[in-house]
């Protein structure tokens, strides 16, 4: 039960696919006042993401990879300056996987690309 799950959590990490963010977001809306929502959906924006939560939570963008089960993940990390004393903790969360560069948004999109296709080599 995501409302249940969320409930206890400081922090909301998304990990769903683009078509399915309108139907989570109104399942766990109600219950996520007050929390950070971190977001590795592709292709999802922050100013996407802050309009259909109505700016009324933090939002960072992070883009991690498979390598992360291994401790060697290249974890990209966006948020807007507004967010960044909440987006701190969420970089150490992935610096612990790996590498946790925080980079301008306008990158993520190529961060992703690479992330999902640079561990094959």
């Amino acid at each position: 039960d995501n409302k249940h799950t969320i409930e206890e959590a400081d922090v909301v990490i998304l990990t769903i696919k683009p078509y399915q963010v309108d139907t989570v977001l109104a399942e766990i809306l109600p219950v996520i006042k007050g929390k950070t929502i971190a977001s590795a959906v592709s292709g999802l924006s922050l100013e996407v993401l802050q309009s259909k939560t109505n700016n009324e939570y933090p939002v960072i963008r992070i883009m991690p990879n498979i390598a992360a089960q291994f401790g060697e993940s290249a974890t990209c990390i966006s948020f807007p300056e507004k967010d960044r004393e909440k987006a701190l903790p969420i970089v150490d969360l992935f610096q612990n996987l790996g590498t946790a560069p925080v980079i301008d948004e306008k990158l993520m999109d190529a961060a992703t690309v690479l992330g999902a296709c640079g561990t094959a080599y």
